[in-house]
């Protein structure tokens, strides 16, 4: 099936980012090919998505790697595209990066660079939870392990694709056995209640993550071990709404010190007075200098292929 895109959009820059990371989990991209396990009411799947044509052009395509007779429904499609950011428009934001200087070289370098988002609010709630406070190998290294021991799986040319568990799966266990993959007992305490939240009432965090963002705020972090970054980051990665940006991130500090000098990223303020310029486009902003700063840190997807 192809893919409906709202160009420019950068597939390989996109996507391509999984193929840098410390350890490949949940999302993997291997020989040019971005490919994740599904899991929906048509069961459990391993789809494959590629790309072809100029950013301004592209034509992106998606294929049932497992089973191989599969027909990628609307459906999967549908999820894919949310996940990939495919549908999302740059033309908004870029105008206003080419109001100053910075940005506007900013945009240039990572033209077509799209942010991908969690499959659903609850597999963000993990991913979030797993990056608090330790290093992104740290982070990828533990829910490889939470994938593993609990995750679905599927096996492709010699090679094992994990999915993240869900939160059915993840309200059976107890903290000791999250504990055991390495998560802090905090961060297995918080992962728990969510989890039994939503096993309690799936559409719990859909209701919770539609709310106007300081009710979003409170309601969250009235559960331990959730706090501001944490609902910052599953509302741009889970929900989609990009209005709300994490300001203590150190990569997005960083990265604006990178394009405005040492004192740009300072402090809350000084960060929050710069992405004020984009409006609701704050967190895209804030995408593009954090993955500015990672690529400068660990290369860019396009030098590892």
């Amino acid at each position: 099936m192809r893919l409906k895109v709202t160009p420019p959009y950068d597939f390989q820059r996109s996507a391509g980012v999984f193929g840098r990371l410390p350890n490949q989990v949940s999302d993997y991209y291997i020989g040019g090919e971005y490919r994740r396990v599904l899991q929906g009411a048509e069961g459990t799947c391993l789809v494959g998505v590629s790309s072809r044509g100029p950013s301004d052009d592209p034509e992106i395509r998606v294929r049932a790697l497992v089973p191989e007779s599969a027909i990628v429904s609307p459906g999967v499609a549908e999820r894919i595209s949310w996940i990939l950011g495919s549908d999302f428009d740059l033309k908004p934001l870029y105008q206003l990066m080419d109001l100053e200087r910075e940005t506007s070289a900013l945009k240039d370098s990572l033209y077509g660079l799209k942010p991908t988002r969690s499959a659903d609010l609850f597999e963000a709630v993990v991913i979030a939870i797993s990056e608090q406070r330790v290093s992104l190998s740290t982070a990828m290294a533990v829910r490889q392990r939470l994938a593993e021991r609990f995750g679905v799986s599927i096996e492709h040319e010699g090679r094992r694709y994990h999915g993240l568990p869900s939160a059915s799966a993840l309200a059976q266990c107890t903290t000791a056995e999250l504990i055991s993959v390495g998560l802090s007992e905090m961060k297995a305490t918080a992962m728990l209640a969510v989890a039994g939240l939503v096993r309690d009432d799936e559409a719990a965090l859909h209701s919770i993550f539609s709310l106007p963002v300081g009710e979003v705020m409170s309601t969250m972090t009235r559960i331990r071990g959730i706090g501001p970054w944490t609902v910052a980051y599953v509302l741009s990665r889970g929900a989609g709404r990009y209005a709300d940006p994490p300001l203590k991130d150190t990569a997005l500090r960083r990265g604006i010190a990178k394009w405005y000098g040492s004192g740009a990223g300072a402090t809350d303020g000084a960060v929050r007075r710069i992405l004020s310029r984009f409006g609701e486009y704050s967190a895209y902003a804030a995408f593009y200098f954090i993955f500015s700063y990672a690529y400068e840190r660990y290369g860019a997807p396009q030098s590892l292929f």
